[in-house]
């Protein structure tokens, strides 16, 4: 509704319906009433300085990639959450709005005024997904929620030796 109220502002719109019920009605209905729009790929996404991010029926698994490439995101609070999500500081590496997106349009108007605030959230929003998913960070992370998990089995299960190591990040 904001992209349609300030399209200078935001340009945004559902490009498709995974969960919905009467998908092509319901989707047929949205294009009507103009809150449809184009796919864009990542790689031209980043040519924003500002990827707004919400959810839908689960987390966005697009996030890390947003994350990775060269635009300040924009996230909605919420009680979903990945295991990385604790790494995530509002105005350091991610810009966090409310869980009902009501602060959406005033967060755009003031961040949009500082390019080099936005290209340095940008730059540490990808310094910490490549540090926080890296192969060996996620390696680290399962490893060490196996060896919780295995506490709850009658048999429990002994980590690697060398554990301490291989998660020494």
């Amino acid at each position: 509704m904001l992209s349609r109220k300030r399209p200078e502002l935001l340009d945004a719109g559902f490009t498709n319906l995974r969960a919905q019920i009467d998908r092509e009605e319901t989707f047929k209905e949205m294009k009507a009433a103009g809150m449809t729009g184009h796919w864009l790929p990542h790689a031209d996404q980043f040519n924003y300085q500002i990827i707004v991010v919400v959810d839908g029926n689960v987390v966005p698994d697009r996030l890390p990639t947003q994350m990775n490439g060269n635009s300040a995101i924009v996230k909605q609070l919420t009680e979903r959450i990945e295991h990385w999500y604790s790494s995530l500081r509002h105005g350091e590496n991610i810009i966090l709005v409310k869980s009902d997106i009501s602060d959406l349009e005033e967060t755009l108007e003031r961040e949009l005024k500082n390019a080099s605030r936005l290209a340095r959230i940008a730059k540490n929003g990808k310094l910490l997904v490549q540090k926080v998913l890296s192969q060996r960070a996620v390696d680290c992370y399962w490893a060490e929620l196996l060896e919780v998990y295995s506490s709850f089995l009658e048999r429990p299960v002994a980590p690697p030796e060398d554990k301490n190591a291989f998660c020494n990040l």
